[in-house]
């Protein structure tokens, strides 16, 4: 097994989701927010990570396009969508992989990533 390089110079990019719920991204607002994520870059990296050149953060729940105010409660339960219904003309063309579809884990990452293994599967399976 070789071993890994390791660079400790440059920049790097990060990114990321938050597991704390809309509302109480809403009630601490977006510099109290940012704060919580330099104080964990600086835990997980140590102190220079504490002057990051920026920081691009979209709260996708406060867009009027993308969300509702029932986004805004955390899910207690995961979506079960399920694949759209067989039709003759998608087979061996199109394959649906994404967190939706997803039966066990719709709406989150974990659901996204486990689509992704079965769409690769699939394809390699032909």
């Amino acid at each position: 097994m070789n071993n890994p390089v390791v660079i400790e110079t440059g920049s790097g990019a990060l990114f990321g989701f938050f597991g704390m719920p809309a509302n109480m991204r809403q009630e601490r607002g977006q510099d109290k927010v940012l704060n919580l994520v330099i104080d964990q870059l600086v835990r997980l990296f140590g102190p220079s990570d504490q002057n990051v050149k920026a920081i691009l953060y979209k709260d996708w729940s406060t867009d009027a396009k993308t969300a509702v105010e029932e986004d805004l409660d955390p899910l207690r339960d995961f979506p079960r969508y399920g694949q759209p219904p067989k039709a003759r003309v998608w087979e061996k063309k199109i394959i649906f992989a994404g967190t939706d579809p997803n039966s066990q884990y719709g709406g989150h990452l974990e659901g996204a990533l486990l689509a992704a293994e079965k769409a690769v599967s699939e394809i390699m399976a032909d």
